[in-house]
């Protein structure tokens, strides 16, 4: 069941963090999500995903995210422990598992560490929209 609605968060722009380590990766999902109307940061491993969040030098932080878009396999720290660690802090934002992995204990792993929903690799940019729809982050005719 979806959280309730972010609809209280538009009075800012929509804001995603998009977490592969592959930058190409990163660039096709941030293309997709912009599209989308978010504004899109980035980060190239599950680290620097939390260090985001952690932020407290009163920019812009992780408690303004409205969606993460989280790849599973990546060095230094991977997307299910970065996942854990952003529910573990306490955060209030959308979990997006992004995985080369379909099998259903990967998909079921995900969810566990905190994820929403997992999207496989190679995204469908309907799913994409469908999903976020479900969580108020979108319009359904985006």
């Amino acid at each position: 069941e979806p959280p309730r609605a972010r609809a209280a968060k538009r009075d800012r722009p929509r804001r995603a963090l998009v977490v592969d380590d592959v930058s190409s990766n990163r660039k096709l999902m941030g293309f997709h999500v912009r599209k989308l109307g978010f504004d899109v940061e980035f980060a190239e491993d599950g680290a620097r995903a939390v260090d985001m969040f952690r932020r407290t030098d009163g920019a812009a932080g992780g408690a303004d995210f409205d969606v993460v878009f989280m790849d599973s396999v990546m060095p230094v720290m991977d997307g299910l422990e970065a996942s854990r660690r952003i529910r573990a802090g306490g955060f209030d934002v959308i979990i997006v598992g992004v995985t080369g992995n379909a099998l259903a204990e990967d998909i079921r792993d995900f969810c566990a560490a905190g994820a929403n929903f997992v999207l496989t690799k190679p995204v469908s940019v309907a799913r994409l929209q469908e999903q976020l729809a479900r969580y108020g982050l979108v319009d359904s005719d985006a």
